[in-house]
């Protein structure tokens, strides 16, 4: 039994775990938002996306699953480089854009973009 006084208790260990759990899921979101500062997308009218940062610069395609929420985007991003096999269609990354991440000139573009343009890959 836990005494009124004690420090420990199950219910102030659960809040701790809690609050410990949501500031790591906060740092971990900003990290992303803030790495999508240096990123450049370019949409091609085949389809395909092209990410462009200090690391990548390869062609993607939109798996199944790419959204428009109207606030935002959601795009999961596959391998496009024309290879069939099991690494083909898979998710590499899962990108969320809002409106503050794209100019305003071309968050309708992208959207348009989106339902009319980028075909989802197989996910075999």
């Amino acid at each position: 039994m836990v005494q009124d006084g004690a420090w420990f208790s199950a219910s102030r260990l659960l809040a701790v775990a809690a609050w410990t759990a949501l500031l790591l899921s906060l740092g971990r979101a900003l990290k992303a938002e803030r790495d999508k500062g240096g990123m450049r997308l370019t949409l091609h009218g085949n389809g395909l996306v092209s990410r462009k940062d200090a690391t990548d610069a390869a062609p993607y395609a939109v798996a199944g699953g790419g959204v428009d929420l109207g606030w935002a985007v959601w795009l999961p991003l596959a391998d496009a480089n024309g290879a069939v096999g099991p690494g083909r269609g898979r998710v590499r990354e899962r990108l969320m854009l809002s409106r503050a991440n794209v100019a305003p000139s071309h968050w309708r573009l992208l959207r348009i973009w989106l339902r009319h343009k980028a075909a989802p890959v197989d996910d075999a």
